[in-house]
Parts: structure tokens; C-alpha cells; sequence
């Protein structure tokens, strides 16, 4: 029985001590403390949720109105600007397609003809075609 409380204490004690320890980490008083990662951010600027006489923010009181985002200006000038912007894209068409496929298959055959040259001449230092590909 007595060496049952001897582990009993001793096992309090194991576990005390790293809990212990952490109290040097914690705040002395009870200012918030922000972590590093968070500390960084940007401010995200001012709300619109309505508060009471108070200052403090009312549950489920949304905003009346939005909040402006950019002027009338900003929305006409990008307006304008991206207006034909599905007509200046080139290659839209079936035939600028077709043309482009058989550019490729084009340059697919030379390359082609070109290996095939290559690996049908001699090799003159001794070394055969495919070493000469790497």
C-alpha cells in the first residue's frame, strides 16, 4: 500500500511539472497577446455593421445600404475596354483552326524526314545513330 502512494505521488509529480512549466510562457496579466502570424495581416478597414448608443456591434442589424466599391467612372472605363474583347480574339474560328493543325502536322513531317536522314547516314567516328540522338 505504501509503495502504491509512493507512485502515486511520483506520477503527480511527473505530470505536475511539465504543466508547471508552461506558466512562463503565459501572460503575467490578462492582455491579449497576438500571435506573430496574425500580427502581420493587414488592417481589413472599417465595418458597416450598425452598432448601439454603446459602440457596441447589434446582432443581426445589417447594413441599410452597400458599401461603394468603385465610382460609375471605374465600371464604364472597363466596360468600354473589355467590350470586343471576344472579337479581337484571334483563332476563334473553325478554319484559323484547321490551318494552324495542318502547320503543325507540317512541321511534325520534316522533323520526321529529318531523323529518318540522320539515323540512315554512316556514322563516321565509330558511334552508332542513336548515340548521336542523346
Amino acid at each position: 500500500m505504501a509503495t502504491r502512494s509512493v507512485w502515486m505521488g511520483a506520477a503527480a509529480l511527473l505530470l505536475g511539472l511539465p504543466i508547471g512549466g508552461c506558466q512562463q510562457f503565459l501572460p503575467r496579466d490578462d492582455t491579449p497577446i497576438l500571435p506573430p502570424q496574425l500580427a502581420n495581416l493587414p488592417d481589413p478597414g472599417p465595418s458597416a455593421q450598425r452598432r448601439d448608443a454603446q459602440g457596441f456591434p447589434m446582432l443581426g442589424a445589417y447594413p441599410a445600404t452597400a458599401t461603394a466599391q468603385v465610382s460609375d467612372e471605374e465600371v464604364a472605363a472597363t466596360q468600354a475596354r473589355y467590350r470586343n474583347a471576344g472579337a479581337r480574339r484571334q483563332g476563334a474560328n473553325a478554319a484559323a483552326y484547321q490551318r494552324n493543325v495542318a502547320e503543325l502536322q507540317a512541321i511534325a513531317a520534316q522533323q520526321q524526314a529529318r531523323g529518318a536522314a540522320l539515323a540512315a547516314e554512316p556514322a563516321a567516328d565509330g558511334a552508332d545513330a542513336s548515340s548521336r540522338a542523346q
